[in-house]
């Protein structure tokens, strides 16, 4: 990950900040003398590259020292392709964007910048936790992220008694009595290539939290209704083996 202290890369792999052993991490970066850095790293430019379905992200880093954070050849400018959602038109160069997002009401800090760089740099490689107290701007960012990427955002509010079925599909009654299947935001953000906003899911219960493990890993569910959802590669191969249409699939 470009512009990542080696500290910052080891609080990655060791959340310790979570785990309540930040003081024996810091004793173990005191001891093998790992140098704290304050490299600060923000969105340059984003160019939409639709027929790839992504977006080729700028980035620039900053250091204390001045000196290049991605590198002697990089002219100070890492450049990536991030997946981008269904609105990448509205957005074009030096983060000037006309979204069809409704917009937040974001101010730009330092700060948030970097974090705002960052989760950008996460979102290459998969999904991604915000972790801050209340009121520290978690969902504002989460909104600015979506506007720059051209995601719709569907935020998904959990609490402490909320059951692995409810996280994905609740039982209802029609007006003639039968019993239907009606899908949770979540599942209807998958769906929809929507971004899927978690909100509290520190509440939920370690059994009702695993079942988001095949989603995260996989891109894969299994629905109570019977229905399935595949993920984009496997949806694909299944297509062509059986000669299917989208209509067929979408029957099946």
């Amino acid at each position: 990950m470009p512009g990542i202290s080696v500290e910052e890369l080891l609080l990655k792999i060791y959340p310790a900040d979570l785990l309540g052993t930040m003081k024996t991490f810091r004793d173990t970066v005191e001891k093998f003398e790992v140098k704290e850095t304050t490299n600060k790293i923000h969105i340059h430019s984003l160019v939409p590259r639709t027929s790839q379905g992504k977006i080729e992200v700028e980035l620039h880093g900053t250091s204390p020292s001045k000196s290049n954070v991605f590198g002697d050849k990089s002219d100070g400018v890492s450049s990536l392709l991030v997946p981008c959602g269904p609105h990448p038109d509205g957005v074009t160069t030096n983060g000037q964007e006309q979204s069809l997002i409704e917009e937040s009401d974001y101010v730009p800090t330092e700060v948030h910048e970097d974090i705002l760089a960052r989760m950008i740099q996460s979102h290459k490689t998969g999904d991604f936790c915000l972790v801050g107290g209340k009121g520290t701007g978690k969902e504002t960012l989460v909104k600015r992220f979506a506007s720059l990427l051209g995601y719709e955002v569907e935020t998904v509010v959990l609490y402490q008694d909320m059951t692995s079925r409810e996280l994905l599909q609740q039982r209802s009654t029609l007006p003639n009595g039968d019993t239907t299947w009606r899908t949770s935001p979540l599942v209807n953000a998958a769906r929809e290539g929507k971004l899927a906003l978690l909100d509290g899911v520190h509440r939920l219960h370690p059994g009702t939290l695993s079942v988001l493990k095949r989603l995260l890993q996989d891109r894969e569910l299994s629905l109570m209704d019977g229905s399935r959802l595949l993920s984009h590669n496997h949806y694909k191969a299944t297509k062509a083996f059986a000669g299917l249409s989208d209509e067929d699939m979408v029957q099946r």
